[in-house]
């Protein structure tokens, strides 16, 4: 493209050049799960691009890429099976 605004495509991208490997540390923080980790980042931004013509202000994709994964993060470990009580 020009030198207007980027495209979508070019947004997400430059988005997930900058913020995938942070968003990759903060769900593995939450999960102990760099496999799960690495899912849910990439679930993000598919949510994002989902939802890029939603977005208020596209500045604050990095604070809803980050919300997107904590919200992630926190339904998966419901849906994890807690191990058993151990007796003794």
């Amino acid at each position: 493209m020009g030198m207007g605004r980027p495209s979508r495509r070019e947004a997400l991208a430059l988005l997930y050049e900058r913020h995938y490997a942070e968003l990759a540390r903060l769900a593995f923080a939450l999960t102990s799960d760099w496999g799960l980790a690495a899912e849910l980042a990439q679930e993000a931004f598919v949510r994002v691009w989902r939802s890029w013509g939603n977005l208020r202000d596209q500045q604050s994709a990095p604070a809803y890429l980050r919300t997107t994964v904590v919200n992630l993060a926190r339904r998966s470990l419901r849906r994890r099976p807690s191990a058993p009580a151990r007796c003794g």
